[in-house]
């Protein structure tokens, strides 16, 4: 099961029903996203752990016609510098609580928190805030015009 639960999990009759097995020449270091830095470790915590949209298998960054939704259900640009994510009312935390932009909010501190210090830092320079605006919505505000 991932960390979250997008409903009632298909039938299955076979070995692994309910387990995801990955191959990998080794361990992951840490399965902590914000922290993994290995390759090994963002397979698997990519696998646990769902972004907002997911890139495209075009992997064309340029606009957002190419990104697929994941966590968040859609999205629409407020302005030419901030982005408003509309999360997936499907998507649960194993408890079966659900997925909060609350939550994302929280992410976004971890990973950018100089104490924690991620790799994944520098790659976020440019958001400058990232707000809840109802439970299941959020905007991320950039410090220029997103592209």
């Amino acid at each position: 099961m991932t960390a979250w639960d997008w409903g009632a999990p298909p039938q299955c009759s076979g070995d692994y029903c309910g387990a995801l097995v990955i191959a990998a020449p080794g361990e992951p270091d840490i399965l902590l996203p914000p922290v993994g830095a290995a390759a090994i470790s963002r397979d698997v915590s990519d696998q646990l752990f769902r972004k907002l949209a997911d890139l495209g298998m075009s992997g064309n960054t340029i606009g957002d016609e190419d990104f697929q939704p994941d966590l968040a259900q859609r999205w629409e640009r407020e302005r030419p510098a901030s982005i408003v994510f509309h999360l997936d009312p499907r998507a649960r935390w194993q408890d079966g609580r659900p997925v909060t932009a609350a939550d994302v909010v929280f992410t976004y501190g971890v990973y950018t928190d100089s104490l924690v210090n991620s790799p994944f830092r520098p790659a976020l320079r440019l958001i400058i805030a990232v707000m809840t605006l109802a439970s299941s919505a959020l905007v991320l505000q950039a410090g220029q015009r997103w592209h």
